[in-house]
């Protein structure tokens, strides 16, 4: 089975004892977890890639394609009809990236998934994590050849790397 987890948890507490008697409180647990049966169906996945990647300082744009290319993490091809789930990691990374990494926007065969259009783009700043799911049935097409071309671009004169992991699946 696959499946992941995001979770955020925050508290307020204000010290009003002298007025009302007790320390008023405020808590937020907010724990979505999806969670993917084996195949391709609704909340289902049957296809992973997970791989670090690097752009060079004012390289060009890492064209993750999702159709073909990828390998899984056991070396078999990753061949994507649907994209369930994009987890990007500028984190966990051996040296802090001093650039933004930026997603979306392919110039030619590209992958439209979650952007509103395909000159759409979401920027990764050092550190932050990212996790955009559509677990149900639909899920975000890929369309060989044509629109199944993920863009991944540096923003900045220093190199940047990222992890990346893709859950879909093969039909």
């Amino acid at each position: 089975m696959l499946s992941g987890q995001v979770e955020v948890q925050a508290a307020l507490t204000e010290a009003l004892t002298a007025i009302l008697g007790s320390t008023p409180s405020w808590g937020l647990n907010y724990n979505p977890q999806f969670n993917f049966l084996n195949g391709v169906g609704a909340n289902q996945a049957d296809t992973i890639y997970s791989g670090q990647r690097t752009i060079a300082s004012s390289g060009s744009p890492d064209s993750v394609k999702l159709t073909v290319t990828l390998k899984d993490p056991l070396g078999q091809t990753a061949t994507f009809v649907k994209v369930k789930a994009i987890l990007v990691d500028t984190q966990n990374i051996p040296t802090p990236n001093t650039t933004n990494l930026i997603m979306g926007g392919a110039a030619s065969n590209g992958f439209q998934g979650p952007f509103g259009a395909l000159t759409h783009t979401i920027t990764i700043k050092p550190g932050e994590f990212i996790a955009l799911v559509s677990p149900g049935l639909a899920g975000w097409p890929v369309t060989a050849t044509t629109a199944d071309i993920l863009q991944f671009a540096n923003s900045g004169a220093t190199p940047v790397v990222y992890n990346v992991t893709i859950l879909g699946t093969s039909a």
